[in-house]
């Protein structure tokens, strides 16, 4: 972060973005500016926003194992508990991975 001096009427606030590979929600940076006891600062409560959309592809569901004891008798299935399994993968590479999103 840079230091306002007498010459300078501004300042540089660095925000460092990582583009990784898991389908998120968008993020969101804010500033506010206070007056905060420096008589100095005009726009008291100014605030802007920087929204980060996120540009990964959502993960694939697909279904990794069945049970259902090999039959469609309603009865006999009942008696099987079926489960079913899924996990997520990557739409290009078709390997496992994450979501920051609820599924």
């Amino acid at each position: 972060m840079d230091d306002a001096d007498s010459e300078r009427q501004y300042i540089n606030i660095p925000v460092s973005i990582i583009n990784d590979g898991i389908n998120e929600w968008s993020e969101s940076v804010v500033l506010k500016i206070d007056e905060s006891g420096n008589d100095d600062v005009t726009g008291t409560g100014v605030i802007d926003k920087l929204v980060i959309v996120d540009n990964d592809n959502p993960p694939v569901a697909k279904f990794t194992t069945t049970t259902s004891g090999g039959s469609t008798d309603e009865e006999t299935i009942a008696g099987t508990s079926p489960t079913f399994t899924i996990g997520l993968y990557d739409p290009n590479t078709g390997s496992p991975t994450v979501s920051g999103k609820k599924i």
